[in-house]
């Protein structure tokens, strides 16, 4: 415990930095609603709904006359939560991704977020917030020339049980192409409940012991085996006045250090962190049906997508 304790006292602490907030919370607003309201549940349970959230994931990047690419494979097991109608037909499920300046010789970042949601729940905070946040800044990277490595930007499906943590996660498929073609990856960055914001906050033991109870910041984590890229992007981050960012490099072992797509990028020995609002800890609308576009924050969902693209940049 007392090595532990010392690994995560040593974490590199977030600078602060006054930011020109770019982006609007309208847009950012109009994503959330349109996937969680309109759309709804979007799972293996759910064909149709999860399909139309790949078609407004992938109809908002052409418009932006990007090439969007999907990686297509076919689920073997769990076929059961299917509509009985589906069970024995191939059920197919798709990963989209953009590239940009991939011109660039250097190493590739992956920033991604799951587009699918847990059962019956629309799944605002988890997680339309992150997908919203990933469009956006799509669409300002697009119109600019501020990005020095290759970037992939990529929506994964199937992230939620009951394919968490197998090989049949999207995640895990799209880590496991980029190694397969040899792609030289930077680190991951992976995007899950971003928009939830309270006076209350749990933590797992030992952070509770240091940490204040009031979920009003987002979080970076990271296993131990990332620390280096962990570290590296600590150093790189700025949080704003409006937006409070704290960092935790911890072991896997720890509820919620893995939870979420940079476990799969972990399992082919690339470096990944996640950024959170820390989820169940803080969220009473965790995987529940209550989890609605009005509970979140879209004040702080913005300044954090601007914290996002400013890093982007330096990386």
């Amino acid at each position: 415990m007392l090595v532990g304790l010392t690994i995560f006292f040593i974490s590199p602490k977030i600078k602060s930095k006054n930011l020109v907030n770019i982006f609007k919370q309208d847009q950012i607003k109009t994503h959330v609603h349109h996937l969680s309201q309109i759309i709804g549940e979007r799972n293996i349970t759910k064909p149709p709904q999860l399909q139309k959230s790949a078609d407004y994931i992938k109809n908002f990047l052409k418009n932006l006359n990007l090439k969007v690419e999907t990686q297509k494979y076919e689920i073997q097991s769990n076929k059961e939560y299917l509509p009985i109608a589906e069970r024995k037909l191939p059920f197919t499920v798709e990963n989209i991704y953009v590239t940009l300046n991939a011109q660039s010789k250097l190493p590739h970042l992956v920033v991604g977020a799951h587009y699918d949601t847990f059962f019956d729940t629309p799944g605002a905070d988890d997680n339309a917030s992150s997908v919203s946040v990933l469009l956006e800044m799509i669409k300002q990277f697009a119109s600019s020339k501020t990005l020095k490595r290759p970037i992939d930007f990529v929506f994964f499906t199937l992230e939620e049980p009951p394919f968490f943590q197998t090989n049949e996660m999207g995640s895990y498929q799209f880590a496991k192409m980029l190694q397969s073609k040899q792609t030289k990856i930077l680190g991951m960055i992976s995007l899950d409940c971003l928009g939830y914001f309270s006076e209350s906050q749990s933590y797992p033991f030992p952070l509770n012991l240091f940490y204040k109870s009031k979920g009003d910041f987002i979080s970076l984590i990271s296993s131990w085996d990332s620390f280096s890229f962990y570290k590296k992007v600590s150093n790189q981050t700025y949080q704003s006045n409006q937006l409070k960012l704290n960092n935790f490099s911890l072991p896997s072992q720890i509820p919620g250090v893995t939870y979420s797509d940079h476990w799969s990028f972990e399992q082919f020995s690339y470096p990944a962190v996640l950024f959170t609002d820390s989820a169940f800890y803080r969220s009473s609308h965790y995987h529940e049906n209550t989890d609605h576009h009005d509970t979140l924050n879209y004040e702080k969902l913005t300044e954090f997508t601007n914290i996002l693209y400013n890093l982007i940049q330096v990386l």
